[in-house]
């Protein structure tokens, strides 16, 4: 049972090395997507601005034809001043000249408005373009070195992996897959030491009895709180065999 054990915490050993690594992985790659999406989102911001503003500025073309129809029309009714000989059509012309000279003033004020909006506008985008290529350049940079450490670490998880392999067919079936399901449940904690009387996976004390019976070594005991499989480490165990922590003890 001995080399069970043994082979038990070798195998949570590379288990807790793999778990590291694939962690980094995971948060490198995480990091990088978190830096991918934030571009996207600036590509597709920047991208509606630049259509409103497409927008704005095509009202704005309308804006401007539509008051040198106004300046010709106006410039068409007072021309022809000149030949009408009734007082009633001479105003009703006058009037709409004034109606026309009115719109075209308050369509001018708009448009005055509306440029210095377009200009800001403009700016905001051009300061925007610039963030997101500082941006862009930032994620290159960034995306590639990260790149190159997830390729490193890739390769060691395929190496701990290899390890992994030579000493999972030392356990038999029925460990092997006990370790599996206490893995599964316990966060890739399976098989932890008993520090200071207690289970360092949940901090349960371990009863004198059971203390005892893992200080012997003779056989797989799980901790009665989380059920992982805990052992006493072998220079501890062989120390409190041998009296030496008790003599410890006495003498302090």
């Amino acid at each position: 049972m001995k080399q069970v054990m043994d082979t038990l915490i070798r195998l949570q050993q590379i288990d807790n090395e793999l778990n590291r690594y694939l962690i980094q992985r995971d948060e490198l790659s995480d990091k990088l997507a978190q830096l991918q999406d934030l571009v996207a989102r600036m590509e597709k911001s920047l991208e509606e601005k630049r259509g409103k503003l497409g927008e704005v500025e095509h009202w704005y073309k309308d804006q401007v034809e539509a008051i040198r129809k106004d300046s010709e029309r106006i410039s068409k009714l007072k021309g022809s001043l000149g030949a009408v000989t009734k007082t009633k059509e001479y105003l009703l012309r006058q009037r709409e000249i004034e109606t026309l000279r009115k719109a075209k003033q308050a369509k001018e004020d708009e448009l005055k408005k509306a440029e210095e909006a377009i200009e800001d506008f403009r700016q905001t985008i051009q300061e925007e373009e610039k963030r997101q290529d500082a941006l862009r350049r930032e994620t290159e940079e960034e995306g590639g070195e990260g790149w190159k450490q997830i390729k490193a670490i890739e390769t060691l998880i395929a190496e701990i992996n290899e390890r992994r392999g030579t000493v999972i067919p030392e356990l038999s079936k029925p460990i092997y897959n006990k370790y599996k399901r206490i893995s599964k449940r316990r966060e890739g904690l399976a098989v932890v030491p008993v520090i200071d009387g207690s289970c360092s996976g949940c901090q349960r004390h371990i009863r004198p009895q059971q203390y005892n019976i893992l200080l012997r070594g003779e056989t797989l005991e799980h901790c009665p709180s989380c059920t992982r499989v805990v052992y006493i480490p072998a220079d501890q165990a062989e120390a409190e065999l041998n009296g030496e922590v008790d003599e410890f003890e006495a003498e302090n």
